[in-house]
């Protein structure tokens, strides 16, 4: 039975380690797409799919060169191999400006008793970010209207078991996947990571910002679906214990329903040659 401590300023994804020790864990080898690149997911963020093939684009850092992704030179992609583990003690935070706890608290403080509900209840079904499984996902669905400007960002904090931290040398790397209906729209949005150490910014500057995300493919071969996706972050060169996946821009104001994907948090995987047209 899954439990979920609900605070101001603090949404968790509460889990028992079970008496597990690792932080991560294996990724499930059912991506949702079958042999032949169809999709055979149901349409919805417990039935989806993240083809992992190493055809899907964003971009993958190391230090401050794209390993993997649209501008990477030679062209790569990721394929995700492992990922954090809710089982494990893995746990999501919900923040906004960069701010999570009780500096949230004093920032929601400012803010409309509807406008604080909007953002902690923003990310639904949680732990699907942390099974293991890339054909589930946890899914932002709530709009932020009528905050006066005061929020630019919401964000997606991953904290691995505490205690626990990620050597330099793995990944930190955002699975995640925008639905047909806004993609439709053109909404300008922007992604972003770090990763910390602590309170401590350990790595950050990656970014992926796109009005449609047809340009997040890597490969000549065309997905039998009209979702985009995209990997976003670091093979990292510090250790880290939370990793903040910061959602910007018009994204956040527009009532649209279900915005974004999110399906795993990879903290190993490797790099490979894209996919090409058979």
């Amino acid at each position: 039975m899954i439990a979920c401590a609900l605070a101001l300023g603090l949404l968790t994804a509460c889990g028992s380690d079970g008496g597990g020790t690792r932080a991560s864990g294996g990724v499930d080898g059912n991506d949702g797409y079958n042999p032949g690149g169809e999709y055979t997911g149901g349409d919805n963020n417990t039935d989806s799919g993240f083809p992992n093939t190493g055809i899907v684009g964003g971009a993958i850092m190391e230090g401050i060169k794209v390993v993997a992704g649209n501008p990477s030179s030679p062209a790569k992609g990721f394929v995700c191999s492992q990922s954090t583990s809710f089982n494990a003690g893995a746990y999501i935070e919900i923040g906004a400006n960069g701010l999570v706890g009780g500096l949230l608290g004093n920032l929601l403080a400012l803010l409309s008793g509807d406008s604080v509900d909007n953002l902690l209840n923003g990310l639904s079904d949680s732990v699907l970010a942390l099974d293991g499984d890339l054909r589930t996902a946890a899914v932002v669905t709530q709009a932020l209207s009528g905050l006066g400007g005061l929020l630019n960002s919401m964000d997606v904090i991953v904290n691995l078991p505490d205690g626990q931290t990620m050597p330099a040398g793995h990944y930190a790397v955002f699975a995640v996947s925008f639905p047909p209906s806004l993609l439709e729209l053109g909404v300008l949005s922007t992604l972003s990571v770090q990763t910390l150490l602590g309170d401590v910014v350990q790595e950050s500057g990656v970014k992926v910002t796109t009005s449609s995300l047809s340009l997040l493919g890597l490969s000549t071969n065309q997905l039998s679906t009209d979702a985009g996706y995209a990997l976003i972050g670091y093979k990292t060169t510090k250790p880290y214990s939370r990793a903040q996946l910061s959602i910007s821009s018009g994204l956040l104001s527009l009532d649209l329903g279900e915005k974004l994907y999110i399906h795993e948090f990879c903290t190993a995987g490797r790099l490979v040659d894209p996919p090409t047209e058979s």
